[in-house]
């Protein structure tokens, strides 16, 4: 329904309601889209409200830089929106535009859709873990194409994780915690254990090479 209330001289409000309920449209009215994430959560162990984070272990002290690349304004956004209160979050969308903002501030994890227009998800991610100056930064893809051989894929690129579309919200929110836990661990032991070996802190491929080079 739409009606108007509307005063001489004032102004007026237009007001266009929509029933939610199912049972107010037809079948021939009713179109399902892909959605990108799931809102709703049926566990009892964590439920996330809309415009509530889950709690972060880096919540107290200086917040982990978390950059999320998608050519989706509103994936971006409700990513953004979920993790702002626990981490600093910067955004772009697109690959190129990832790529200018990773080099002027490098961050502390990056996620990153794969379908994007000009350098995908997978270019980047192959691109950053062959680069010596970014290749220690943890990378989680997202992707709407599911299957083993999609997901080999994305690993084979160096990337940390790859997630499907639909994601749980709690689920993202905690690998991140996880990630950047681990990450935040080793660099402790690194630091005070004199028996760790160099090659242990190593993460990835490139940082082993390097590492090596460097104990040569």
């Amino acid at each position: 329904s739409i009606g108007v209330e509307s005063i001489v001289g004032e102004g007026s409000v237009f007001r266009v309601q929509i029933p939610v309920s199912r049972n107010s449209y037809n079948d021939q009215e009713i179109v399902l889209g892909q959605t990108q994430f799931i809102p709703e959560l049926n566990t009892a162990e964590e439920t996330i409200a809309t415009g509530n984070v889950i709690d972060s272990p880096f919540a107290s002290g200086k917040s982990p830089l978390v950059l999320v690349i998608d050519d989706k304004a509103e994936l971006l956004g409700f990513i953004s929106e979920m993790l702002k209160g626990s981490f600093e979050v910067a955004t772009a969308l697109d690959g190129t535009e990832g790529l200018k903002k990773i080099e002027n501030q490098l961050p502390d994890l990056i996620i990153s859709d794969v379908m994007m227009p000009g350098i995908s998800g997978l270019d980047l991610c192959r691109k950053l873990k062959t680069d010596i100056k970014t290749s220690h930064i943890p990378i989680i893809l997202l992707t709407a194409k599911s299957g083993e051989e999609n997901e080999y894929e994305g690993l084979k690129t160096g990337a940390d994780f790859y997630i499907e579309k639909p994601f749980f919200p709690h689920i993202l929110s905690k690998m991140i915690d996880n990630i950047l836990a681990t990450r935040k661990s080793l660099i402790e032991r690194f630091r005070s254990d004199i028996n760790m070996l160099p090659t242990e802190a190593a993460t990835n491929e490139s940082d082993r090479d390097l590492i090596e080079k460097i104990t040569k």
